[in-house]
C-alpha cells in the first residue's frame, strides 16, 4: 500500500513539476515579446533622430536634398533674416524663413535646424512655410547653418541656409 501510495505521490509531483515548467516557458515569451516591441518602437524613433542629424549636417556641409519618390517634399528657399532696427522698431529680430512643395499632410510634417528640433510647418500656396522666430534683435550668430524638413515615415529634404541682410 505504501509503495502504491508512494508512486502516486511521484507521478502527481512529476505531473505538478512539468505544469510548473510550462508556465515558465509561458513567461519566458511574454517577457522576450514585450521586450522586442519596446526595442522595435525605440529603433524606429533613434532611425528619426539619424536621419535628421544626417539631414542637419549634409544641409552644414551645402548639398541639398529632395525626396521625390511617391512623396515630395522640396524646399524651395532656406533664408536667415536679420532685420535692422531701422526696418522692425524698435529692436529689430532675426528670423528663418523657408518654403518648398509637398503631397505629404503638413500635420505630419516638421522643420528643424542645427539649433532648435522640430516645429510645425504652415500652409503656403501648394506646399508649406516655416518661419521660426530666433531673437528679437539682428543677430546673425543666432542663424542656423542647415534646415530639414521631415515627414513622420522618414522621408525629409534639407538645405544650406543662406544668410540675408534687411537693412
Amino acid at each position: 500500500m505504501n509503495q502504491k501510495r508512494s508512486n502516486l505521490y511521484r507521478a502527481q509531483h512529476q505531473a505538478e513539476h512539468w505544469a510548473q515548467r510550462g508556465q515558465g516557458l509561458v513567461e519566458y515569451v511574454l517577457i522576450l515579446s514585450m521586450v522586442a516591441i519596446v526595442v522595435i518602437g525605440a529603433a524606429f524613433l533613434i532611425g528619426l533622430a539619424v536621419q535628421r542629424v544626417y539631414g542637419i549636417i549634409g544641409g552644414a556641409l551645402g548639398a541639398n536634398h529632395d525626396e521625390v519618390a511617391g512623396v515630395v517634399i522640396t524646399i524651395d528657399e532656406a533664408s536667415c533674416y536679420v532685420v535692422s532696427a531701422a526696418v522692425a522698431p524698435p529692436t529689430g529680430r532675426t528670423g528663418l524663413y523657408v518654403t518648398g512643395t509637398t503631397n505629404v499632410n503638413l500635420a505630419d510634417l516638421t522643420g528643424s535646424t542645427d539649433r532648435a528640433v522640430g516645429g510645425p510647418l504652415n500652409s503656403n500656396a501648394g506646399g508649406f512655410k516655416y518661419q521660426p522666430l530666433f531673437a528679437s534683435l539682428p543677430d546673425e550668430g543666432l542663424c542656423p547653418k542647415s534646415v530639414v524638413i521631415q515627414s513622420k515615415n522618414g522621408q525629409l529634404a534639407f538645405a544650406p541656409v543662406q544668410i540675408k541682410y534687411m537693412n
